[in-house]
């Protein structure tokens, strides 16, 4: 197999048949020369065998490892004997090692590469956009990650193919992990400060659809659930649900999903006395999804009010949990009032919040 494209037309003269030579500029690779033994071998149609050539090569040297032929492709070598196959290629070349396999990628390690590649890392790119802090550093990590096992998946004979499934995991994990200490972040900044979730990001959005609902606390049929979407980037959405009665009660990047949150809007309680907070999480979805879900009073650290709590969340599909939370305010510290709070979720890269009204009066015993 040539490396050098002049001598690949060089050879069309004579008796040579076809010629299996390089593309432009190639990388010498004695285990191309062992492929192309083997794929001989198999009796293989030439066409076939440039193109095991040039999966091989895509893991290997890419753009210096193409090979194109020069010939009919559907010449084979059915009745030649292995013997006087290896003939053709020179055994110095030969590394003693054997020839690597294709290796299968299992299907459900592409479709959670997909899933990652085109759903999760754009949604977490995207919170920036919301006044949402996020490494950048580790952001960049995630992609680089994504796109080398496009390749690993892509190339059968990519050398980290045989982990393909091990190197996905990995990538899932560290970007679970990651969305638990994003949503920290979150519920550290509202508790110290009088935090709305997407700070201005609502005022550079213009709305684009509005549907007439119910509402899920009041049950009025005035309520609106509404989309808006930013004037500069348009894959960024916000969904609203309103109510004229009980204000906001779902900021959602995420239409629908990945986790359904249903949530007590109205609280009544004592100060002094235990508090019990539930939200229901239900994955509607035909996945697993993974992430984390978190209860904080807003400016709760002014008022005195019970620390945030965060959990991390995997919910297999059509999987519904809850997440209660326990809260004692102190009765000495915290002020008869209504006092605002929230949970809030980050999972598979889409963050939700949903409000709730915690309407703190005397305790019993004064």
């Amino acid at each position: 197999m040539p490396l050098s494209t002049n001598l690949s037309l060089g050879l069309l003269e004579g008796t040579a048949v076809a010629v299996i030579g390089s593309l432009g500029r190639h990388r010498v690779d004695a285990k191309a020369e062992h492929i192309l033994t083997e794929a001989l071998n198999d009796g293989l149609r030439l066409g076939d065998v440039a193109k095991r050539l040039n999966e091989y090569g895509q893991g290997v040297g890419g753009e210096m490892s193409k090979v194109i032929l020069l010939g009919d492709p559907a010449i084979s070598f059915p009745n030649r004997s292995a013997s006087s196959l290896r003939a053709v290629v020179s055994p110095k070349h030969v590394d003693g090692r054997g020839t690597p396999a294709p290796t299968a990628i299992d299907a459900t390690t592409m479709v959670e590469v997909n899933h990652l590649s085109t759903q999760v890392l754009p949604a977490l790119q995207r919170l920036r956009w919301m006044d949402i802090e996020v490494d950048q550093a580790a952001l960049i990590q995630w992609d680089d990650a994504a796109i080398h096992l496009a390749r690993v998946c892509l190339q059968p004979f990519h050398d980290d193919a045989p982990m393909a499934g091990e190197l996905t995991s990995v990538l899932s994990d560290d970007v679970a992990s990651a969305q638990i200490n994003i949503l920290k972040g979150i519920v550290e900044n509202a508790h110290a400060t009088w935090w709305r979730p997407g700070g201005p990001l609502l005022s550079e959005c213009q709305p684009v659809a509005s549907t007439a609902v119910p509402c899920p606390h009041c049950g009025r049929n005035s309520a609106r659930s509404s989309i808006y979407r930013h004037r500069t980037r348009e894959d960024l959405l916000v969904h609203l649900g309103i109510c004229p009665r009980c204000g906001t009660w779902r900021w959602s990047s995420a239409a629908g999903g990945p986790v359904r949150h249903t949530t007590p809007m109205d609280i009544q309680a004592r100060v002094g006395e235990a508090i019990s907070l539930t939200a229901a999480l239900h994955n509607d979805s035909n996945r697993t999804v993974r992430g984390a879900a978190a209860f904080v009073f807003v400016n709760g650290a002014y008022e005195h009010l019970p620390a945030p709590t965060v959990q991390a969340v995997t919910l297999a599909p059509g999987v519904s949990e809850p997440m209660t939370v326990t809260v004692r305010p102190d009765r000495r510290r915290v002020s008869v009032d209504l006092h605002e709070g929230m949970f809030l979720t980050l999972i598979d890269g889409a963050f939700s919040a949903y409000p709730l009204v915690v309407d703190l009066r005397p305790s019993r015993t004064g």
